[in-house]
């Protein structure tokens, strides 16, 4: 079900993460990159659902312990 959390009922949250300009994840990955594999996920260009999660994880993991 993930997959279409993350284009429906998630896309929200996850829009909210990678669009912070202080986003943890902003120091590692290419925040426009993150988005644009958001929104192809999104539009069913290709599943990121893996991907998305492992961003989300990194996010939540450097907030709570390297943060």
């Amino acid at each position: 079900p993930l997959s279409r959390w993350f284009k429906r009922d998630l896309l929200g949250y996850v829009s909210d993460i990678t669009g912070q300009r202080d986003a943890f994840i902003g120091e590692y990955l290419d925040l426009d990159g993150v988005r644009t594999m958001v929104d192809r996920h999104r539009t069913g260009v290709k599943d990121f659902t893996t991907s998305i999660w492992s961003v989300l994880f990194l996010e939540h993991w450097g907030r709570q312990y390297a943060g």
